[in-house]
């Protein structure tokens, strides 16, 4: 099955945990976050969701995600551009390319863009299609 194929099918499998979940995060019925660099960084209370996403690290329009999917990274998750690596918190460290496996929900961007002005303007600086979901973590 390709990469893609496998990024899509757990999509799938988790907008109905996503939509659960989504109204134990933020203030205003999703998580917030803002722009930071290459990496959209959600904030540190929002709720974690519990599905699984399996994928390569990859650029998504101007930013970061996994495979073709868009990804809201945890707090304190970094990017070192000159070296292409992804540090998330507890320190595991990814380059472009590498397979990782996250736990998270996909949410779409639609939904999440008309909650938090923030990540409205996050997703339209990574120029992410309108109508994709967004991996939050």
């Amino acid at each position: 099955m390709r990469r893609d194929a496998v990024v899509s099918a757990l999509l799938t499998a988790a907008a109905g945990t996503a939509g659960l979940l989504l109204s134990s995060c933020g203030d205003a019925g999703g998580p917030n976050g803002s722009l930071q660099g290459e990496l959209i960084i959600g904030d540190e209370k929002d709720a974690t969701m519990t599905a699984a996403m399996t994928g390569p690290l990859e650029r998504v329009g101007a930013c970061i995600g996994i495979g073709s999917v868009l990804v809201v990274w945890p707090a304190h998750t970094t990017w070192e551009s000159s070296t292409s690596t992804l540090t998330l918190p507890g320190g595991k460290s990814y380059t472009l390319g590498q397979e990782l496996e996250t736990g998270g929900g996909s949410i779409s961007q639609k939904t999440l863009a008309e909650n938090s002005k923030d990540l409205a303007q996050a997703f339209a600086e990574c120029n992410a299609p309108e109508n994709d979901d967004v991996w939050v973590m």
